[in-house]
């Protein structure tokens, strides 16, 4: 959905009507942890120019334009843990 990542950079899950269904007190963990890494990436471009840190443990590639090369990074959580990966899609 379109800005549903707004509350995870900004650490506030009031998210117009559809707080209570999405941000739930079961996904909490996996939400917090997301939001954590997502400001971890955003603070460290902010002061360096560079999201990655030894904070950071998936190193967020430039896009590359080659075939297999680095597209997006792509922030997701389950219910206790934050998955992040680099897709080449």
């Amino acid at each position: 959905s379109h800005s549903l990542d707004i509350p995870f950079f900004w650490g506030n899950y009031l998210f117009y009507s559809l707080t209570a269904a999405i941000f739930r007190p079961d996904n909490k963990d996996g939400r917090e942890a997301l939001t954590d890494i997502m400001m971890t990436y955003v603070k460290n471009f902010a002061y360096s120019g560079d999201p990655n840190s030894p904070e950071t443990d998936v190193y967020w590639a430039p896009w590359a334009n080659d075939e297999g090369g680095a597209k997006r990074i792509i922030f997701d959580a389950n219910a206790t843990e934050a998955l992040i990966e680099m897709s080449s899609e």
